[in-house]
């Protein structure tokens, strides 16, 4: 017998940046982590230009975003550089990750125990500047905190 695994009930899902151009840096939505007990910021890249991303996180003390500040803790990254495989690679843990100049279609992922931001409880994925030829995505996978009868919403404070 397999074991359910259900997103909106077990757990978050939340999009938290819209398929866009990189042609400049984009920040994406902050979300909540008061609830959270890991979370999974998954980042897309259709990379059509060979400029590179630097890929990072940004923490902040509410949604809106107040005081935010550049994460500098380090944490698990996995990445898969060419997805006409399912094949991902842990890379060595660190703050932020640089994609390679590759012209495929890229996932990265950045595993963050909310304990590693200290006094702040909010998170949103940051991807640098390469080109309007690429076009990038941000989603959070939340791992809530609790079990319950649903989950807290995880983009209000």
């Amino acid at each position: 017998m397999s074991k359910n695994f259900m997103i909106p009930e077990e757990v978050g899902l939340v999009q938290g940046l819209a398929p866009q151009t990189n042609a400049g840096a984009l920040t994406g939505d902050y979300i909540s982590l008061k609830m959270a007990h890991k979370v999974l910021v998954i980042f897309h890249m259709a990379q059509g230009a060979a400029d590179q991303a630097i890929l990072s996180l940004s923490m902040a003390t509410a949604v809106l975003p107040t005081g935010a500040a550049a994460v500098t803790a380090t944490f698990p990254i996995y990445y898969n550089l060419d997805c006409s495989t399912d094949t991902f690679t842990r890379a060595t843990d660190a703050a932020n990750y640089t994609l390679s100049v590759g012209l495929t279609n890229k996932i990265v992922v950045f595993v963050v125990d909310p304990s590693i931001l200290g006094a702040y409880d909010c998170l949103a994925g940051v991807v640098g500047a390469s080109s309007a030829s690429n076009i990038v995505a941000v989603t959070y996978q939340i791992l809530p905190r609790y079990a319950g009868d649903g989950l807290p919403s995880f983009i209000i404070d």
